[in-house]
């Protein structure tokens, strides 16, 4: 990933012609930005922004600010139609666009332009959100709490869930840090991991174990 988020463009494997990722992973990268986008206006408080907007002098300021939560929730919403109506599909074992019937789908690569041109990157996640979500996945069935641990590395958080007689090699929970995608790989020393799953989330290769 280039340090904004998005994913590394280039010609090497893994991009669509013209520098643009290939669908697979153009879709999935823009749905966690559209995401990101709902998300911060579902966190936001709205009785907060109307107060805030009564101390500020501009008016055409005050009412955009009165009104940006519910905007950015409309356009979230519009965008998630859209994504869903682009998403790829497998076609006679290829891998075309649902809404284009083209490998390439042009109404996507427009939309990373315009969501890069404005900055609009999902919010990275940090140590106690990653623990939730691996804590959610390990701990999602009737049996007892299996306790969960984090590591950070670096593009990524990993965890282990400390399971009584369960398996020695268990496999390992990847959380990206950038899009909160979860992945399994199996055990493996740390630096390896790292390497690996930088490889990975650059598209030169798929993580091993079971999506």
């Amino acid at each position: 990933m280039t340090p904004q988020g998005r994913p590394a463009a280039g010609g090497g494997r893994g991009e669509a012609p013209g520098g643009k990722p290939p669908l697979a992973r153009l879709h999935p990268h823009l749905h966690a930005r559209v995401r990101a986008l709902l998300t911060a206006a579902l966190r936001a408080d709205a009785a907060a922004l109307d107060a805030a907007a009564r101390h500020i002098g501009d008016a055409h300021t005050a009412e955009f600010a009165r009104h940006s939560r519910r905007l950015a929730l409309a356009a979230g919403a519009a965008l998630s139609s859209v994504l869903d109506a682009h998403r790829p599909v497998t076609v006679t074992g290829a891998e075309l666009c649902r809404e284009c019937r083209t490998h390439r789908c042009r109404t996507l690569e427009r939309l990373l332009d315009v969501l890069d041109a404005y900055a609009v990157h999902p919010a990275e996640l940090d140590r106690a959100e990653a623990w939730r979500r691996a804590d959610r996945y390990f701990n999602n069935g009737a049996g007892p709490t299996a306790p969960v641990a984090i590591e950070d590395i670096g593009d990524a958080f990993v965890a282990r869930a400390f399971v009584p007689d369960a398996e020695p090699a268990s496999p390992l929970l990847v959380i990206d840090r950038r899009t909160g995608h979860l992945s399994t790989w199996p055990p493996m020393p740390r630096q390896v991991l790292i390497e690996r799953y930088r490889r990975h989330i650059r598209g030169h290769s798929r993580p091993p174990g079971p999506q």
